[in-house]
């Protein structure tokens, strides 16, 4: 048999594994197989992604050595529906049928710890160079708000009007894919445009401006396109609008999760890994074809001769940026 054929089988197996495993936890017979729509929104419904990108994660786990000692897929399953369920622990033990919460515990937080840690193999800064046409804009960016516990002024949220963490997001306006995740910074503390001069603005390539809204208009025009800009023609203003719709689309998809959506009840130390766990999912979940919609962006001022230095931007994704908070326990 061809190595080819060899890996498909396995593939195959390892799917309706993942699906066996998928309907227990839906309360299902594991030999209870629906049509392929059904199967794909219910699976969708209580994971967060389609069967397919799940199955992803789990190869890029197992490939980069990332999976807790003597975990399973079905472990993954238990995370991916805390992280898109997010009841208390009693609670999502009984509906994955484990006797004690600690045993629960036990596997969901490592898991989520090894999907936080493919960021730097999902997530990848060189990807809004996808399909570039020259534009002076690859990326668009946006700062997005998670609620959590009161902690004092420095943390509060006018956006959310409550206390939360905010992190910074970028996209490839091209392709629609998750280029960059930074953060945690306090709300109260870090304006979005501190946090993009803190660290994304240093690894922009020669040139190269950024897709933003009004908030940033502090470093428009030499960094920042943004329409209440000075340069800004208004001809440009509704495919400039699109991109920034599609900002939003983004963060909807990292609250569907509703660990992301709900006030946060764990240790603040967690979340990052948390948020960075569920961008690996949703940029899986485009990889897999769930794309967002184009926008059809075209600089009216292309950059000409001019080279972009990204030889080391997947390198420069790693760095911690200096104002983020350290989440470490």
């Amino acid at each position: 048999m061809a190595p080819t054929s060899k890996r498909l089988k396995k593939e195959a197996k390892e799917l309706t594994h993942l699906l066996e495993w998928a309907r227990g936890l839906m309360g299902r017979e594991k030999d209870d197989v629906r049509s392929t729509q059904t199967e794909d929104r219910e699976f969708r419904s209580l994971f967060g992604i389609g069967a397919i990108a799940t199955l992803a994660a789990w190869d890029l786990l197992r490939n980069h050595d990332l999976i807790p000692l003597n975990g399973s897929m079905v472990h993954l399953l238990w995370t991916m529906m805390f992280l898109k369920v997010y009841a208390t622990e009693t609670v999502m033990s009984r509906m994955t049928h484990v006797k004690d919460p600690k045993t629960f515990r036990h596997w969901v937080w490592p898991f989520i710890s090894a999907l936080s840690d493919l960021e730097s193999r999902v997530i990848l800064f060189a990807n809004r160079l996808l399909v570039d046409v020259g534009n002076d804009c690859v990326l668009s960016v946006d700062g997005v708000d998670m609620d959590m516990p009161e902690h004092g002024r420095r943390w509060y949220s006018h956006k959310i009007k409550r206390y939360g963490l905010r992190y910074e997001v970028g996209l490839s306006i091209r392709s629609g894919d998750i280029c960059w995740v930074n953060g945690p910074y306090e709300c109260g503390k870090w304006p979005n445009i501190s946090i993009f001069r803190d660290s994304l603005l240093s690894h922009l390539g020669e040139s190269e401006r950024v897709e933003a809204d009004d908030g940033y208009i502090g470093e428009h025009p030499r960094y920042i396109k943004c329409p209440a800009g000075f340069t800004n023609p208004e001809e440009t203003l509704f495919m400039q609008q699109r991109v920034r719709n599609r900002q939003e689309t983004v963060n909807k998809r990292l609250k569907q999760f509703s660990i992301l959506k709900q006030r946060f009840r764990h240790d603040m130390p967690k979340h990052g890994d948390v948020f960075r766990a569920c961008a690996v999912l949703v940029q899986l979940s485009i990889n897999d074809g769930d794309k967002l919609f184009h926008c059809g962006y075209r600089d009216i001022n292309n950059r000409k001769g001019k080279k972009r230095n990204h030889k080391d931007d997947d390198k420069d994704n790693d760095e911690d940026s200096e104002g983020s908070l350290s989440m470490e326990g």
